[in-house]
């Protein structure tokens, strides 16, 4: 595959994980997550304060609820393309020369650290920047041309297992886990299980699953989780 191949039926990774994801979810993610900024958070917790309003913050959290467990959706769905080989990745190795042709991302390397903010992927000695994902004809084994994406709000870089560990706190909510649990710590643990269950391939690696790197994730799932089943 060529550059300019590439560039007209690639989608840039940072938006990939919305772009090949379920046109409806897609679609709800884009209109509500502007609504759970944090920023609405605070003024609607400080509203809620002075107001004994409740109801009010249960729905905020519900809300935040809803859009995170959409998001994490979107990118299992993701991954699961790539797994499948139903969605392929290609980029350019790290240095790059003026004459270098893309190639196609290494399976292992999604294990290892996505700059989804920079389209890169980087780990086991190798980086790849540039990567772009197009949609495979399962019949053909071949690329297919994809529409001129529109365009999409700047995604800030996060750690490549964010994405993973928030679908598994989800799934853990879903499965009543989080509920039974009072505090937050007891569950750091019970999530980094959660998430090799769920991607078996990442069987002894804990980069991305460290105690803090967990806690960052899951502090704003687990207090939205809380506010919305106790007021």
């Amino acid at each position: 595959m060529t550059p300019d191949q590439l560039a007209k039926i690639g989608v840039p990774l940072a938006s990939a994980w919305k772009r090949f994801g379920n046109p409806e979810k897609t679609a709800e993610f884009e209109r509500l997550s502007p609504q759970v900024h944090w920023t609405n958070g605070i003024a609607m917790a400080l509203e809620a304060m002075k107001t004994m309003d409740h109801e009010r913050a249960k729905s905020y959290g519900n809300l935040v609820e809803r859009v995170r467990n959409i998001e994490a959706d979107l990118y299992s769905a993701f991954f699961q393309g790539i797994r499948t080989g139903r969605l392929k990745a290609y980029g350019y190795q790290v240095p790059r020369s003026v004459n270098d042709n893309p190639k196609e991302v290494p399976k292992d390397l999604w294990g290892c650290e996505v700059l989804w903010d920079k389209s890169e992927i980087e780990g086991n000695g190798l980086k790849m920047s540039g990567v772009r994902v197009v949609r495979v004809d399962p019949s053909l084994s071949l690329p297919m041309l994809e529409m001129h994406e529109k365009p999409v709000l700047k995604k800030l870089g996060r750690p490549s297992k964010v994405p993973l560990i928030e679908e598994a706190f989800n799934e853990l909510a879903r499965e009543g886990t989080v509920s039974d649990q009072p505090r937050l710590a007891p569950l750091i643990s019970v999530v980094r299980a959660k998430v090799h269950a769920l991607h078996p391939e990442l069987k002894g690696d804990m980069k991305g699953l460290g105690e803090e790197a967990i806690r960052k994730t899951i502090r704003p799932l687990f207090e939205a989780h809380k506010l919305s089943h106790k007021l």
